[in-house]
């Protein structure tokens, strides 16, 4: 985490030393059974935050941790509803930070960012290729699958803002992302035929009418055989 210099280790509790610290916790937690409300807030440690009114930053734990703030309300930001928690000075950031590892935690961060699409607004592209690097250590599990893979994927899903047929990294880089989610298989897939089959054929065949693919696809090739 960055901004270290705000919290202070006291016992086996993290303790926050800045003036005001404001946590928003996606309510998407509760679908997972990972979100728990009450005078304290248990939830899964990925999350943006604002210090002091004005430093954006993030925390990235793939682990439950348990939060005392000392407000809890609700908001919506971008359409999603998310759970904000105020601490203020002294307050305890994490009441014990013993993580017990959770593998099931990986298959939530993967549905809930790489399927659904829904990141942190702190996590940047370059974040993203080494994102299980980080979750598979707090967790104690594994993808049975080499690096490479994962860093394809977040080639294949970030695009350029103006055209999202267009993948990001064949831009200057200069503009923020648009983020794809997994199952957008309309950008997703470039052959016609990887547009039309699976879940979301409705989807592929708009795509398809609209926007024609001039990629060679060897599957294609074979089946005209």
């Amino acid at each position: 985490m960055k901004n270290t210099e705000y919290f202070k280790k006291k016992g086996k509790s993290i303790i926050f030393t800045g003036d005001t610290l404001e946590i928003f916790v996606p309510d998407r937690y509760t679908n997972h059974g990972y979100l728990e409300i009450t005078n304290s807030v248990k939830t899964i440690g990925i999350f943006d935050m604002q210090i002091n009114g004005k430093i954006d930053t993030g925390y990235l734990l793939a682990g439950v941790i348990e939060i005392l703030p000392s407000e809890i309300s609700t908001t919506n930001i971008n359409g999603q509803k998310f759970h904000k928690l105020l601490l203020n000075k002294d307050d305890v950031f994490i009441k014990d930070d013993k993580i017990v590892g959770d593998e099931k935690i990986q298959y939530v961060v993967f549905y809930e960012m790489i399927f659904g699409g829904h990141y942190p607004q702190f996590m940047q592209y370059k974040d993203v290729a080494t994102l299980f690097d980080n979750v598979l250590k707090a967790t104690g599990g594994s993808f049975n699958t080499d690096h490479m893979i994962l860093e394809m994927i977040a080639a294949t899903l970030f695009r350029s803002k103006q055209d999202p047929t267009i993948e990001y990294r064949l831009t200057d880089m200069k503009e923020e992302p648009y983020v794809l989610p997994l199952r957008s298989i309309g950008y997703v897939a470039k052959s016609t035929t990887g547009k039309i089959l699976g879940n979301y054929m409705n989807e592929g065949v708009d795509s398809v009418l609209v926007n024609t693919s001039n990629t060679p696809s060897e599957i294609e090739d074979l089946l005209r055989k």
